[in-house]
């Protein structure tokens, strides 16, 4: 509200009631020190967005799904589900992360999905480290589901409406329940979210990997779980960062064996205390005299490094290329399009430029020397 509350109460829109402009004075009143942007209705998202009224209830009564879903490949060769939100949703979705959950607390040891924040910077809180202990948390987009939305919007004051089409429209249920998905998303619970609201009863919604405001809302989520992590690390001389669900704890001098297999139990502990699960599988430590790599950097030493796989990537793709041509190169590497692989190449590249801008040099200039013809 640009207004001051007397000017609003004298140019209020059309229509409002004394009661209503006075809720809505009490609601900014409550919410500016918590840095979000109040939504009264969910007329009024539709107003600031743009996005059709209709098409939200839609959403949110979970008669539209508003996602294309696709998977892509991980490392390990096992495939990850990513529900892209259509452009009407994306343009909410985009809205409520500039306005509302960008705006709620991160800790300083979370690194992903923050503006002006990079890999780089994740893994610079470990350059000089010796040792290293790893963990991953399963599932880390999927255990969040819309009731934790819910709380997470009623913390920052929004009504108890606002905050149910908030937590929906920032979540995803599918037409039918999804093997990949924790089980708690396969029923209809006895007791469900709609909180006594006008829309139907639906199986819980999850937060959609491939959704603009879902990092954002992660982030703030595991902030006490960060904080937890933070002060433990540093009660056993580790440094701690997290970069979305991988989870980092380097230490140096005076570390060992023996205290590292220690610590990570209790690390293992504290993340399932904070109502994560722990991925049993990715659980590492890394000792002196192997590589420390951290999101394919390398810390070990007093200067970032990018890891050798990265670059050997990069090299395969610039070669291939340069042999053989994109198109050939393109349907020999399995992408679905040249101007996909080609902006794959140059993400793989800007990455190597955000941590060794010397070594992209060279990278740039034989990106740069293809014919972007041949790449349509």
């Amino acid at each position: 509200m640009s207004l001051t509350p007397h000017l609003y109460r004298q140019q209020a829109p059309f229509g409002l009631t004394p009661g209503v402009v006075e809720s809505v004075l009490k609601l900014e009143l409550a919410q500016k020190p918590l840095g979000v942007h109040s939504v009264y209705t969910l007329g009024h998202l539709a107003h600031l967005t743009e996005v059709g009224h209709g098409y939200l209830r839609e959403i949110v009564q979970r008669t539209t799904d508003g996602y294309s879903v696709y998977e892509i490949k991980k490392r390990s060769g096992a495939k990850r589900s990513i529900a892209a939100p259509q452009d009407q949703l994306q343009t909410v979705q985009r809205w409520l992360l500039d306005n509302v959950y960008s705006m709620m607390a991160n800790h300083n040891s979370s690194y992903a999905y923050r503006k002006g924040i990079s890999v780089r910077n994740c893994a610079a809180a470990h350059i000089g480290a010796t040792w290293l202990v790893g963990l991953d948390i399963k599932d880390f987009f999927h255990q969040t589901d819309e009731r934790d939305v819910y709380h997470l919007l009623r913390r920052h004051k929004y009504s108890a409406l606002v905050a149910f089409e908030l937590a929906r429209i920032s979540t995803r249920m599918p037409g039918r329940p999804q093997s990949w998905l924790p089980p708690k998303y396969e029923k209809l619970p006895a007791r469900r979210t709609s909180y006594g609201f006008p829309y139907s009863r639906q199986r819980l919604g999850y937060l959609p990997q491939g959704a603009p405001s879902s990092g954002a809302i992660s982030n703030t989520l595991a902030y006490s779980m960060d904080v937890k992590l933070a002060e433990l690390a540093l009660s056993l001389g580790l440094t701690y960062s997290r970069y979305s669900d991988d989870l980092t704890f380097s230490g140096h001098a005076g570390f060992n064996r023996i205290s590292a297999e220690a610590s990570l139990k209790k690390l293992q502990r504290a993340v399932s205390e904070s109502g994560y699960e722990v991925n049993e599988t990715k659980s590492k430590i890394v000792a002196p005299g192997r590589s420390i790599e951290i999101l394919g950097v390398l810390v070990n030493g007093d200067r970032l490094r990018v890891a050798k796989r990265i670059r050997k990537r990069v090299e395969h793709h610039l070669r291939g290329i340069e042999l053989h041509g994109v198109a050939a190169h393109q349907a020999h590497e399995g992408f679905h399009d040249p101007i996909g692989m080609m902006n794959h190449i140059r993400g793989v590249i800007d990455y190597v430029h955000d941590v060794e801008p010397e070594r992209s040099v060279e990278y740039y200039s034989r990106f740069n020397a293809i014919d972007p013809l041949s790449a349509r």
